[in-house]
């Protein structure tokens, strides 16, 4: 099917694909096959979609300032139309990392508190807001 129409060829457990400027790419897992959006779009056209670039990382405007926690003063990035007025959008934020590296002790840190402290092995065992 899909990976056909893309150029992805298996053989010998492992699957094989070309970018546009001929760099050769493999993986043993389906997962992992990466191909650019050029090549992704081909299949989605032929199935009748019209499928559209986003840009995953768009130039944001601060034109609005929110106070912060600390009280000071916090350009809130929106993007580009979306709403002005209401309440202010809640930031959110996701820490990421190899287990026993010190996230929780990390979040601790930032937010004065002593989660890491408590969890048995040292291990964090849940997740917080």
């Amino acid at each position: 099917g899909v990976f056909r129409l893309l150029g992805v060829r298996f053989e010998s457990s492992k699957y094989f694909w070309k970018d546009y400027d001929g760099r050769q790419f493999e993986t043993t897992s389906k997962r992992k096959v990466m191909v650019p959006f050029e090549l992704a779009s081909i299949p989605a056209q032929a199935l009748g979609f019209n499928p559209e670039m986003v840009d995953v990382e768009p130039d944001w405007e601060a034109d609005t300032v929110f106070p912060s926690p600390s009280g000071r003063a916090n350009p809130i990035k929106r993007l580009p139309g979306a709403p002005t007025s209401g309440a202010p959008p809640v930031p959110i934020v996701a820490v990421l990392g190899h287990i026993n590296h010190g996230k929780t002790t990390l979040l601790d840190a930032l937010c004065g508190t002593s989660i890491a402290a408590a969890e048995p092995g040292g291990i964090t065992q849940g997740v917080r807001a």
